[in-house]
């Protein structure tokens, strides 16, 4: 057995799809068979590079930018497995829209994060998710203000939570910054090359049958 593999080695193999599968498929017209293959294949690829170490030479980058994208990509693997177990059983609905919308997300900030070397589009990334802290920090302040500084067990640990959160993204809550938003979905999705039709198709369209179906109750 190969010994001190690199991270090349350790990636899984390209798909190769027999002919007489590829021929099945376009008679069938079901291409169920090769998408499950491709779709295992990129979830292999995204367990791999989600072990990644910050100290591995194989991470250039800081160590904020290697949090955030390994999180992500965690995220990508246990949408992906969560997949695998509808899949194996043929089982297809709404949950599977769902779990579509939610991996193109992820995915979409994956890219849009590492393709800008100067961290600019993490910091944009990390003030947004920090919007809704701040604003349940102010109401909190507020809260404990009224009460003469008297601050609840559930206030406490609130505060806590959230100071770690910012702190992380290098941001001090107090002072009442001007967070800037990221990008939507969509420009993101322009951002990085691909097709606005992209979030047409996965992010609207496939879920408008889950969006039927809760406001008729079917």
């Amino acid at each position: 057995m190969k010994q001190n593999l690199s991270f090349v080695d350790m990636l899984p193999d390209p798909v190769v799809i027999p002919p007489m599968t590829l021929q099945r498929c376009r008679e069938t017209g079901d291409f169920r068979e090769i998408l499950f293959e491709y779709y295992k294949n990129t979830a292999i690829f995204c367990l791999i590079c989600s072990q990644i170490t910050f100290e591995s030479p194989n991470w250039k980058g800081s160590r904020n930018r290697w949090t955030v994208l390994v999180g992500l990509l965690t995220r990508c693997c246990r949408i992906m497995a969560g997949h695998l177990e509808y899949f194996q059983d043929g089982r297809y609905g709404d949950i599977t829209l769902i779990l579509d919308r939610s991996l193109l997300e992820t995915c979409v900030k994956v890219r849009w994060i590492s393709g800008d070397a100067l961290d600019d589009r993490l910091g944009r990334y990390l003030e947004d998710s920090l919007r809704v802290d701040s604003e349940l920090f102010s109401e909190i302040e507020k809260n404990i203000e009224t009460r003469k500084g008297i601050v609840l067990p559930i206030e406490a640990r609130m505060l806590k939570s959230i100071d770690v959160n910012a702190k992380f993204a290098g941001i001090d809550l107090s002072s009442k910054p001007k967070l800037r938003k990221a990008q939507s979905l969509a420009d993101m999705i322009e951002t990085i090359g691909e097709k606005r039709f992209l979030y047409t198709v996965i992010g609207k369209i496939s879920s408008h049958a889950v969006h039927r179906g809760i406001a008729f109750g079917i």
